[in-house]
């Protein structure tokens, strides 16, 4: 196979879009892909390539882009091969360009994730120089059936004999307070989360810029465990763009509340929220090393499934 390796276009992005979805469990669509083009800071680095055959089909694409999020010289590198072109150069074609193209901006240290049940995929980095460095587990609970048990109502009652009442974020802020005030929170309750904790959200700007303009985002479905004016706990949701269902994002508890059932309680009243909502599952990831919470999600009936790893690579500096 002959390929030509140039930028794309938003002509290509129905093609990417097609590949993305052949590959994921939660598809993307033209119009979040659009958005997501349109928001994006002119001075973030971000490269976008295609390898096309002979006719002129999109075969294969490949993205590097920075975000405020990552450390100093640190940039993430993605490739995608359509199925049925795999072992034929594409990928590592683009992979090429893409490396060259981020030592050329100064990077110093690349960033990916692989499924973890892509064995050859994760052989095929490991021959670049990446290696691991955490793993998250997706896990989905169908909502369908669900009610809560015994033991997860009286976790609800507990909290709430104790003075905790559950809020949507809606009902306790709005305007511009709303965004604030869940920026800073979530800024609060990421600070122990495994290989998320060190790293800050984007300026509070830049955020709330990309989440006024998701029309997935709903303050509604961001459940709040309030303690007299203290923000206790929260558990967020979105729903997803192609099947209804909802991902469970962040459950967090701060750290004075720990050790009360705040978590099972407040995961109770999100699942309830969501199965309201008429979502058919929920569906999560957990970091290996955030036992508390998987142990939480099993004992809710969450069903494991493929997860992922994060791995890096370290680059040489340029002379």
């Amino acid at each position: 196979m002959t390929l030509s390796i140039r930028p794309t276009t938003a002509d290509d992005f129905p093609r990417i879009v097609s590949i993305i979805n052949s590959q994921e469990t939660e598809g993307t669509t033209l119009e979040g892909m659009l958005r997501s083009e349109q928001l994006r800071p002119a001075d973030m680095p971000h490269f976008r390539l295609g390898a096309f055959d002979e006719t002129g089909e999109l075969v294969a694409f490949g993205t590097s882009w920075r975000s405020p999020q990552m450390p100093t010289g640190c940039f993430g590198l993605r490739v995608r091969v359509d199925q049925p072109y795999r072992h034929r150069g594409a990928g590592r074609a683009l992979y090429n360009v893409l490396e060259d193209w981020v030592m050329n901006q100064g990077a110093t240290r690349l960033e990916t994730e692989v499924k973890d049940n892509q064995p050859e995929a994760m052989a095929w980095a490991d021959r670049r120089g990446w290696v691991k460095e955490h793993h998250l587990f997706e896990s989905t609970l169908q909502l369908t059936d669900w009610a809560p048990a015994d033991w997860q109502h009286e976790a609800v009652r507990q909290a709430e004999a104790a003075g905790i009442r559950f809020a949507h974020l809606s009902e306790l802020v709005s305007g511009d307070e709303l965004y604030r005030r869940y920026y800073d929170l979530i800024s609060l309750m990421m600070r122990d989360v495994p290989a998320f904790g060190d790293r800050p959200l984007p300026p509070f700007e830049m955020w709330k810029k990309y989440l006024t303009a998701d029309p997935h985002f709903d303050p509604a479905n961001v459940i709040i465990a309030v303690d007299g004016d203290t923000w206790a706990a929260m558990a967020d949701l979105q729903v997803m763009q192609s099947t209804g269902g909802m991902y469970h994002g962040l459950t967090a508890v701060d750290r004075p509340y720990r050790g009360r059932g705040l978590s099972t309680a407040i995961k109770v009243v999100a699942l309830q929220h969501a199965k309201a909502k008429g979502a058919p599952y929920v569906r999560t990831n957990n970091h290996s090393a955030n036992a508390p919470m998987l142990a939480v999600n099993r004992k809710f009936g969450y069903v494991p499934a493929p997860g992922f790893f994060t791995i890096a690579k370290t680059l040489p500096k340029l002379d």
